[in-house]
């Protein structure tokens, strides 16, 4: 792998370290891909199973015409329904009946079906899913939906580098980390080749965790191969680690020439500054986690069923690990830093074909 003492030559895709990283990405893409495919299609088999053997139940049932006498809340539940079996008694039994756009009302006919050997029990409508079931096979088929395009997505950028790594060299730069609001992170590259311009470009699409590396690495030198016009390739070490970084939009150009002044002028912060700047950008970090999950609480204390103390339950996992990592990387930032050089102010930086 390229590293700063021993510049790589000729093609990069030949360098073994390079492709051993774009191999195991590639693996780990399918093997993702492989894991959400199996669990969205497990969600598929699961319950197209359960309709037909509702459709196979409600069918071998005695049908009859039924009337709401006590519609579910806003949040859903079972259904009272008043019906006649045919020795002639009413009787009432509750419900879950199939979702629909206007919900339901007390008075309206639906068709049911009940137990010939015990007139009292209705046979439960095709269409219907308990809803032990309905939340977890929601989750789970969309969860595997999710890793099954993330994991393809994975694979697609491996196969692109393969085709940009076989036509470029790896060139050293000096990574400055810019990030923001709502928008992919900033890459400021200095190159150590003094007859290079600094670039200004943007990262691909990537996971939390894998772009905090390059965020940690601000200061130190990455590999840059590819073509910064269209999509380029950035090798960090140890690993290595791969990442994708592609041009700016010339609408978004501004607001990234912005931002890197500002991680221009973060270098001239006396350190009680750069504290009170760090504890405030953890503040606002902290703020929406918080609403987002009392939200969640109250929503929970409101209508509290199975499925939703679970996703109470997952979301604080979730959201305490988010306040721990936020935590951790604050306490990382308030640690001085050794001195780097100041990105270039935003005129200086090459902006390849800002589109």
């Amino acid at each position: 792998m390229p590293s700063a003492a021993a510049p790589p030559s000729g093609s990069a895709i030949a360098d073994p370290g390079t492709g051993r990283a774009r191999t195991q990405y590639l693996r780990a893409g399918l093997a993702t891909a492989l894991v959400g495919g199996v669990a969205f299609l497990a969600m598929i088999f699961v319950v197209g199973a359960h309709l037909v053997q509702e459709q196979e139940q409600f069918d071998a049932g005695i049908q009859t015409a039924g009337v709401i006498v006590g519609a579910p809340g806003c949040c859903g539940g079972e259904t009272r329904i008043a019906y006649t079996a045919v020795d002639g008694r009413s009787r009432h039994a509750l419900e879950q009946l199939p979702e629909t756009l206007g919900g339901y009302h007390a008075g309206q006919s639906v068709q049911v079906a009940y137990d010939p050997r015990d007139p009292s029990r209705l046979i439960p409508p095709p269409g219907s899913l308990p809803n032990a079931w309905a939340g977890p096979l929601v989750f789970g088929g969309l969860l595997g939906f999710l890793l099954l395009i993330g994991g393809l997505g994975a694979a697609v950028r491996a196969r692109q580098w393969k085709a940009l790594l076989a036509g470029s060299e790896w060139r050293p730069y000096r990574l400055t980390y810019v990030p923001m609001l709502w928008r992919f992170p900033g890459l400021v590259l200095v190159p150590e080749d003094e007859s290079l311009p600094p670039l200004l470009l943007r990262l691909g699409a990537e996971l939390k965790w894998r772009s905090l590396l390059l965020r940690t690495a601000t200061g130190r030198t990455v590999w840059l191969a590819g073509n910064p016009n269209s999509h380029a390739v950035i090798a960090l070490l140890p690993g290595p680690q791969l990442f994708t970084a592609m041009p700016l939009h010339r609408g978004n150009l501004a607001r990234y020439e912005s931002a890197a002044a500002k991680a221009r002028e973060a270098h001239t912060l006396s350190p009680a500054e750069r504290q009170a700047v760090i504890e405030k950008a953890y503040r606002r970090a902290n703020l929406p986690i918080l609403i987002v999950w009392a939200i969640t609480a109250l929503g929970t204390m409101w209508e509290p069923t199975l499925f939703a103390w679970l996703v109470l339950g997952g979301q604080s996992l979730l959201w305490g690990a988010a306040l721990v990592r936020l935590r951790m990387v604050r306490d990382r930032e308030l640690v001085p830093a050794p001195l780097t050089p100041a990105p270039p102010p935003p005129r200086a930086l090459g902006v390849p074909d800002a589109r």
